[in-house]
Formats: C-alpha cells, sequence, structure tokens
C-alpha cells in the first residue's frame, strides 16, 4: 500500500514528480522506482531512456519515454514531461540515488517558490564481492558551498522552471550537470536553499557488479567520513539497498 505523508493529506495541490535518466542498473532501478512511490510519496516517476530499461521502469508504474543516451537531453526530457503533468515541484534523482521517507515533507514547505533546495552533503554506500562499505561527503568546502546544494535530491519549484521553459541542461551535455543547473537559477535570479541537518538523508548507490556506476569515497574539496557498521546503518535508513540483486 502507498504511504500517505502528511504534507500530501494537507497540502493536496502539491505535485511532486521524480525525473530520472535511466541507463543500465537494473536490478537498482526497479528498487529506485518502488521506493519513489511507497516512500517518498511521489505523484509520478518519469525515466527517460532506452529499450532495455523499458519493462523494468513500466513494470514498476514509471512513465518511460525513449531517448539515446545523452544526459542533457535524457534530463531535459524528463523535466518536459513533469511539466506536462502540471508538477509543482521536481525531485533532481538518479537511478542510483534513495532519499529519505520524509524528504518532500521536510523540504518543500522551504522551498522558494521561484527557486530550489538541497542538502550540503549526502552518504554513498558501494556493493562488492566483498562487502558493503559506506560513508558520508560533507558538501563542498570552497566558495562553492555557498551557493550550491548538492545534486542527489534537489528539489526544484515549477515557479523556477517555468523561466526555463522545463530545460535546466544543455540537450549535448554529458557532465556537471549540478553545476549547471545551480548557474542556470541563479542566472535566472532564482533562489537557492542549502540545508545541513541529519533529520533527513540522501544515498547514492554503487556496485562493482556493472559498468555505470559513481565513484565511492569522493574526497575533493571536502571530508568523507566512513560509517562503521554499514549493513546496520542501511538497514535503519534505506533498506531497500540490499534488497537489490535479491529480487
Amino acid at each position: 500500500m502507498k504511504k500517505e505523508h502528511s504534507l500530501t493529506l494537507l497540502q493536496p495541490e502539491i505535485r511532486v514528480v521524480a525525473a530520472i535518466p535511466v541507463h543500465g542498473r537494473l536490478p537498482l532501478l526497479r528498487q529506485t522506482i518502488r521506493r519513489l512511490y511507497d516512500k517518498n510519496n511521489v505523484y509520478r516517476v518519469i525515466c527517460v531512456g532506452g529499450k532495455n530499461e523499458e519493462a523494468v521502469c513500466r513494470d514498476n508504474g514509471a512513465e518511460f519515454v525513449h531517448h539515446p543516451n545523452i544526459l542533457g537531453a535524457k534530463w531535459n526530457i524528463a523535466f518536459q514531461e513533469a511539466g506536462r503533468l502540471s508538477a509543482t515541484h521536481v525531485l533532481f534523482v538518479g537511478s542510483s540515488d534513495f532519499v529519505s521517507d520524509t524528504w518532500t515533507d521536510y523540504l518543500i514547505p522551504k522551498c522558494p517558490l521561484n527557486g530550489m533546495i538541497g542538502l550540503k552533503g549526502f552518504h554513498l554506500a558501494h556493493i562488492s564481492d566483498n562487502g558493503i562499505q559506506a560513508g558520508y561527503w560533507h558538501g563542498y568546502k570552497t566558495a562553492r558551498a555557498l551557493r550550491e546544494p548538492i545534486g542527489i535530491g534537489r528539489i526544484i519549484s515549477a515557479g523556477i522552471l517555468d523561466k526555463m521553459d522545463w530545460k535546466p541542461f544543455c540537450d549535448t551535455s554529458q557532465k556537471s550537470m549540478d553545476g549547471a543547473m545551480t548557474k542556470k537559477v541563479l542566472a535566472l535570479e532564482g533562489q537557492i536553499e542549502i540545508i545541513d541537518t541529519k533529520e533527513i538523508k540522501s544515498l547514492s548507490i554503487s556496485t562493482d557488479r556493472w559498468e555505470n556506476k559513481h565513484s565511492f569515497g569522493i574526497t575533493t574539496g571536502s571530508a568523507f567520513t566512513y560509517i562503521g557498521h554499514p549493513v546496520g546503518w542501511l538497514m535503519d535508513n534505506f533498506p531497500e539497498t540490499l534488497l537489490i540483486f535479491k529480487n
């Protein structure tokens, strides 16, 4: 049964759409979509990718659009589909990202009507044949920190998306997506809120079992702290991580 959060009950006009470009990672993709509906209570999940991902996306309730693997274009298509669904907010997550159950309840009341909001840092977990590692990346420690939340779990309001025609990126872009979105919001005089809290968490998942993965243990420009008992921490916060290779 789909979990109802207080935000949806009190403000039924809120429509949060999760926009995801997808490429491989099928066991993880399945859990990501399920979690967004069951735990994060999003209105709709929009996935953009190739034919190999379509069945997993549709079988788990996501809408699907075919497009070649060009990251900027895939993101833009997902955002524009969210606009056609009259989204009030778009949740910026990848197929390897989880966010806390109460993520939208916590952040949307704080989200600028003409801007975006996100957390300062994020957690990472890496699954290998040798076990699981996990840790926390503390966020940017340069001047960039004054203006940019981490990409995972950003919430972007329809107010600023309308100003950019629901296209936060250059269609040909393949990297540096977080920074590009920030620059576009600032160029349009949008507001950005950066939250530093332990009440909600975001997680990026990687594994040696497929090629398309993120790096674990990011240290550039910031500190990284390892979690001593990663399996217990994941069970408490993101138990779906332990199901990735079980169904």
